[in-house]
């Protein structure tokens, strides 16, 4: 029995003027999928998240929230996601308790379940120190967990995150990739956007590449990395005589062997890679150091963008 999607995406478009923000876009999230979604400015990211959560409006095409039609039943479907904004969106002069109190209120939560819920997320996201301080007296980092906070303060089934790291320095957003692994082990379903391809690879499970409205990639990232990927391998020996170098070169063509340097690059070798040592060692060649490396989801990223980079900047 196939599993039904949290979040799925069918056939759809969106248009702004003449700009084709989204362009027959189809990707479903199922549960417990951490979901990265990645790609230019302009790729359509802020667009897909605003289509799900009604900030604009759907015209072509359909988007389903746990087999709820976002336009048809869009409360009951709403209910179902808690969203962290690109930016702030605060009441400047409420309490970050009350912030989240009323968040919760949104969302059909009593007063007292909202209190209880608040206060447990604020020891979640080491906020209970600033219980009783106002958004504006917050530091950046503490701005985006109490943005966490209030997405998941009705207890959604998907968080959407939009860009949560934007903006923080290294350190502040690996401390806040800690509390977003906090919600994925509490078995959140997560759609991430982010202009940080580490980030993905760090927190994500499944990887979504747009570019100018079109999907062009979406897998598991364990699969986008076995197939697309490549790997390098290193040796260091203390002698190679010309005759054995220009044999493993025509037995091996992926080999680059250079002085007492030999590299393998390729997809897949790790047979051949057992050969060459096997050879190496048979003929009295000591292997003095080893490095193994494999391409960086970055660099499939950026070759997948080659054949359709933008010409400009537009609406993410």
């Amino acid at each position: 029995m196939t599993e039904q999607p949290l979040l799925e995406y069918i056939n759809v478009s969106k248009k702004y003027g003449d700009l084709q923000a989204l362009s027959q876009l189809n990707l479903k999230l199922c549960p417990g999928d951490f979901l990265g979604l990645v790609g230019p400015n302009g790729a359509g990211k802020t667009t897909a998240i605003h289509l799900a959560t009604g900030l604009a409006k759907l015209r072509s095409g359909k988007i389903k929230i746990k087999g709820l039609d976002v336009v048809k039943n869009y409360t009951a479907a709403r209910r179902l996601v808690g969203v962290a904004p690109q930016e702030p969106n605060f009441d400047r002069f409420f309490s970050v308790l009350d912030c989240l109190i009323y968040q919760g209120g949104y969302f059909g939560m009593k007063r007292r379940e909202s209190r209880q819920r608040a206060l447990e997320l604020l020891d979640l996201f080491e906020l209970t120190d600033k219980i009783n301080s106002k958004p504006p007296e917050l530091s950046g980092g503490q701005k985006r967990r109490l943005l966490l906070a209030k997405a998941v303060i009705h207890n959604p089934e998907i968080v959407i995150l939009d860009e949560p790291t934007a903006g923080l320095d290294v350190e502040l957003r690996h401390r806040l990739w800690d509390y977003l692994k906090r919600l994925k082990e509490r078995g959140k379903t997560i759609l991430l956007t982010t202009h940080y391809i580490e980030e993905v690879e760090a927190l994500a499970n499944r990887v979504a590449i747009l570019n100018r409205g079109k999907l062009i990639l979406e897998d598991k990232i364990e699969d986008v990395m076995n197939r697309y990927g490549r790997y390098g391998c290193l040796f260091k020996v203390d002698r190679l005589p010309r005759e054995l170098a220009e044999k493993l070169e025509q037995d091996y063509p992926f080999l680059q062997i250079e002085n007492h340097s030999i590299r393998a690059c390729g997809h897949s070798f790790d047979s051949q890679i057992h050969e060459i040592l096997t050879r190496l060692l048979e003929n009295g060649i000591k292997i003095s150091g080893m490095q193994v490396d494999e391409t960086p989801l970055e660099e499939i990223f950026l070759e997948h963008l080659k054949p359709s980079m933008p010409t400009g900047e537009a609406n993410s």
